[in-house]
């Protein structure tokens, strides 16, 4: 039985995994990232849930952090590649966070920070997160 995030239950077999990685335990980098964004308390990435699409039962199945990369890939207002339905099951303000962790990366890149004043007054650390986080996304 596993979870999604309304907490529904939903039973699904032992050999369930995620959609988008395709395997059922979750990379230790996606909790670093989640702690990164300050979600990691929020969402549940020990387990598959559904991403709230149409589809049913293990063809619904991600890590939560794997939604994450794909909406940063897709846009995030992507449908499912398989229903067409926006899913739902990804938290709208947690897309918009790792979207703007992204963005303040390539302003870095570009030499622009100067273009979002907390990141012109970031110190070392804030840019160490954000380019751990930016790794992260294209692995």
């Amino acid at each position: 039985m596993i979870k999604n995030c309304s907490d529904e239950a939903m039973e699904v077999a032992d050999d369930a995994y995620c959609r988008i990685c395709l395997v059922f335990e979750p990379d230790p980098r996606d909790n670093e990232a989640l702690m990164l964004l300050d979600i990691a308390e929020e969402v549940p990435n020990d387990v598959l849930v559904s991403l709230g699409c149409g589809c049913r039962e293990e063809l619904s199945l991600v890590h939560y952090a794997c939604a994450l990369k794909w909406f940063n890939i897709k846009g995030l207002k992507a449908s499912c590649e398989v229903c067409g339905v926006s899913p739902s099951g990804i938290s709208m303000a947690h897309r918009l966070k790792a979207r703007r962790f992204q963005f303040r990366n390539w302003l870095l890149e570009n030499d622009m920070p100067e273009r979002v004043p907390e990141l012109a007054a970031a110190n070392d650390d804030m840019v160490a997160r954000i380019v751990t986080f930016a790794e992260w996304l294209n692995n």
